[in-house]
């Protein structure tokens, strides 16, 4: 309850900062007139918003028009990635034709959320710039501003403009397929929150004659969304290859600003979808002294919700050579317990990162049904990615069930002078396998020893024994590099197998190649 009650304070106090005014929404609940219409721009319903809400069908809005959103689009191209050729909604073909534009080379519109806007040094910016710094240089970046439709008292009227915003963009695409005789599989279109929303309504008005290329939903707005009818949300639907990352997932607008269900061919959760490292209420204490009351409770409350576009931003290569993998998992915490560290089949992990050159030549798989959810835990700090390693202790038989904690320290063949301690605890019984995920900041290659040690509290001269210990490494594009790096550790004699419990020595097992 208490939780509940500081997730609505942080909530309330957001859309306070905001504007937001819940006399000034009832105030000003729209009439119902059927359709609303606007040249060249489309004809509209009241929005569809979900049950979360109540008073569904009175809350919900009519977009504002094309003048009042006043939707303008900068145009940046390999050419000259810093001074952009600024448009309007309603721009003409023949003003298409002297832009800062390269029509041989694709392109990615970049769409902002609720309360949000396009500076060069905001996140849009940072986007822009590692995509056109990238070798080679493959994309035209467009970044939409439509902050008179997004900066608004109402949330829920942001909601509807972005049904007006998508149009707009799908209109603008059209108009450029016309004048350099591209196609729509010629563009991706990214977006983060409502912008998010948008890139799916971009889609529906480009199904024909083929569709978008690739759609990157950015923790795609959830309140509001969270149970609407397809033709109201983002969906798999609506490009060749919809991709998602969900990070701050929730049931309803106290739980997160983020839609939880999967809406995506392929469905990122970093750290689950719910909540992000480095984002934790306790931090909220100092944003606030920091930045101020405001500003320090939205950062906080958000954080999680920010992250999204700040993976995007982000060259785990410029660190160190991770080569991140997600994995299919039933559940986050079972990929966090190192259960889901093997890639059996082609589609149980795939890359995580390469978003603008690798996926943009991606589509899902042939015999895809519904959205492929992928797990991945990553740092609350530069850099994101980790280095995994799943270590699986495999018993053997002869031996009584004990409930024990198991003490590893491992030590590969790269920084050698360094080992890695391992604690955790489980009930260990004949001829099962104890999985245990580690996660690295930096990369011990080859797991080359292991040092086990196993103490209980409740039995005296007890003992187990332990076939081998397999460690499977779980970062690498290459399945060839990441099957040489997995090695088996089997005990360095015959009778060290058998591990006496609560032994003042360790018993040593050590990388035997087999080949």
């Amino acid at each position: 309850m208490k939780m509940y009650i500081f997730l609505l304070f942080f909530l309330s106090s957001i859309l306070l900062a905001s504007g937001f005014n819940l006399f000034s929404v009832l105030g000003s609940l729209p009439i119902d007139k059927g359709q609303v219409c606007y040249e060249n721009f489309g004809c509209y319903d009241k929005s569809e918003i979900s049950s979360e809400w109540p008073i569904t069908k009175k809350l919900s809005f009519y977009p504002e028009s094309p003048e009042k959103q006043n939707v303008t689009f900068y145009v940046f191209s390999c050419r000259d990635r810093f001074n952009p050729t600024i448009i309007n909604y309603n721009v003409t073909e023949d003003n298409l034709k002297k832009m800062n534009y390269n029509p041989k080379n694709r392109t990615i519109f970049i769409v902002h959320g609720f309360t949000d806007y396009y500076e060069q040094v905001n996140w849009m910016g940072n986007i822009k710039d590692y995509i056109l710094s990238m070798k080679p240089c493959l994309l035209n970046v467009i970044i939409v501003d439509w902050r008179g439709g997004s900066i608004v008292r109402n949330y829920l009227q942001a909601v509807a403009n972005t049904r007006l915003v998508g149009f707009v963009i799908a209109s603008l695409i059209k108009k450029l397929n016309k004048v350099y005789g591209t196609t729509n599989d010629h563009f991706t279109v990214m977006g983060h929150s409502l912008g998010g929303q948008i890139s799916g309504f971009v889609g529906k008005n480009l199904q024909q004659p083929e569709k978008l290329r690739l759609i990157i939903g950015l923790d795609p707005a959830g309140p509001a969304y969270s149970d609407v009818s397809d033709k109201s949300r983002l969906n798999p639907n609506d490009a060749n290859l919809v991709i998602t990352i969900q990070t701050n997932g929730g049931e309803n607008v106290a739980n997160g600003l983020g839609i939880l269900k999967p809406s995506g061919h392929y469905s990122f959760f970093p750290n689950g979808g719910e909540d992000q490292e480095g984002c934790e209420q306790a931090r909220g204490i100092t944003n606030m002294l920091l930045r101020g009351i405001s500003v320090g409770l939205s950062d906080t409350f958000a954080c999680s919700h920010r992250r999204a576009y700040q993976l995007m931003s982000f060259n785990e290569s410029n660190f160190d050579d991770f080569q991140s993998l997600a994995h299919r998992c039933d559940n986050y915490e079972d990929f966090a317990a190192g259960k889901c560290g093997e890639c059996e089949k082609p589609e149980d992990c795939i890359r995580w990162g390469g978003w603008y050159d690798y996926w943009q030549e991606q589509k899902p798989p042939k015999n895809w049904e519904k959205p492929l959810v992928y797990f991945i835990k990553t740092r609350g700090e530069l850099p994101y990615s980790y280095y995994f390693y799943q270590v699986l202790i495999k018993t053997s038989d002869k031996f009584e069930p004990i409930k024990a904690k198991l003490n590893l320290i491992m030590t590969g063949n790269v920084r050698s002078d360094y080992s890695v301690q391992i604690s955790f605890e489980a009930k260990l019984e004949p001829n099962q396998t104890y999985p245990h995920l580690v996660f690295l900041a930096k990369s011990i290659g080859l797991v080359k020893s292991i040092n086990l040690k196993i103490s209980t509290e409740t039995k005296k001269n007890a003992y187990i024994y332990i076939d081998h210990i397999k460690v499977n490494y779980m970062n690498g594009y290459d399945e060839s590099i990441r099957q040489k790096l997995s090695p088996k550790l089997k005990p360095v004699s015959e009778k060290d197998g058998k591990i006496i419990i609560n032994s003042p020595e360790a018993t040593r097992f050590e990388y035997i190649n087999e080949h």
